[in-house]
């Protein structure tokens, strides 16, 4: 038999098969089946929240029945957790069932196979996310250091266009004339700070 029961966890659920009104005939039936003694079972440890485990002897099929986790349960979970959280799954299932032995999970048949599958995937998603993302992050700071030199020698073009060709003719290059600030009134100076801490709240 594969006891779903477990210590008490602050993480989720405590899983205690004796305390579940829900414990079918066919678990009850399969209580002196031989099987697997079940170690402690982290609860919430996934997208399963596993309150029991039958014994479907009849079929040779393993039912775990339990409460799914909600959608958005994953949404602030750090890399980290997902991938330790894979790995200890996979293992335990590689410990405790065989190859192409199947189980029913929340009505839907796997093989431990197809499980693995899937979290093995899921780590390789993540390793493939973590690469493209310190790639993207390489680029961005290549950008900002290109993007700092070729202002400086725009600066530099726009003064030496403007001396050799004259100012009036700087829209040849895309460029425009600096335009002459006129004096500032007690107005304009108060919209230009207005300005300027609207500018620093939106960032």
């Amino acid at each position: 038999m594969i006891s779903g029961a477990a210590s008490p966890s602050t993480d989720g659920p405590e899983f205690a098969e004796e305390a579940s009104p829900a414990i079918s005939a066919t678990s009850v039936a399969a209580r002196d089946a031989p099987g697997i003694a079940g170690d402690r079972c982290p609860a919430n440890s996934g997208t399963l929240a596993v309150a029991y485990v039958d014994l479907l002897a009849a079929d040779g099929l393993v039912g775990i029945v339990g409460q799914g986790s909600p959608g958005n349960a994953m949404s602030k979970e750090s890399d980290l957790t997902k991938l330790t959280r894979a790995s200890n799954l996979v293992t335990g299932l590689r410990k405790h069932f065989k190859p192409g032995e199947k189980l029913v999970v929340g009505g839907v048949q796997y093989t431990r196979d197809e499980i693995i599958a899937l979290f093995e995937e899921h780590t390789a998603a993540i390793d493939d996310k973590r690469k493209r993302y310190a790639a993207y992050r390489a680029e961005v700071a290549r950008e900002r250091k290109l993007a700092r030199r070729s202002l400086g020698l725009y600066l530099d073009l726009h003064a030496a266009l403007g001396n050799h060709f004259g100012s009036v003719n700087l829209w040849r290059f895309g460029m425009k004339e600096h335009g002459k600030p006129g004096p500032k009134t007690l107005q304009s100076k108060l919209a230009g700070v207005q300005k300027r801490a609207k500018k620093r709240a939106s960032k």
